[in-house]
């Protein structure tokens, strides 16, 4: 490789590429951590509701059953 500036700046251009290159893997992986979370978010939120349900329904049993 030729000294002087045109090989400094080949290799501050290669720098940059591979600062890049890592903030874009970096991203990725960013962004598929956050589509997990929502979709373990939505489960957990439809498992509560299930069960808030089914709590809603034991509880006007037991009011019908008191009411008799």
């Amino acid at each position: 490789m030729p000294d002087g500036p045109a090989a400094s700046s080949q290799a501050s251009a290669a720098v940059v590429n591979e600062i890049h290159a890592g903030a874009a893997a970096t991203e990725q992986a960013f962004a598929a951590r956050i589509r997990i979370t929502a979709i373990k978010t939505d489960v957990a939120a439809t498992l509560y509701a299930a069960q808030d349900a089914a709590a809603a329904t034991k509880l006007d049993d037991i009011a019908k059953a008191l009411e008799a």
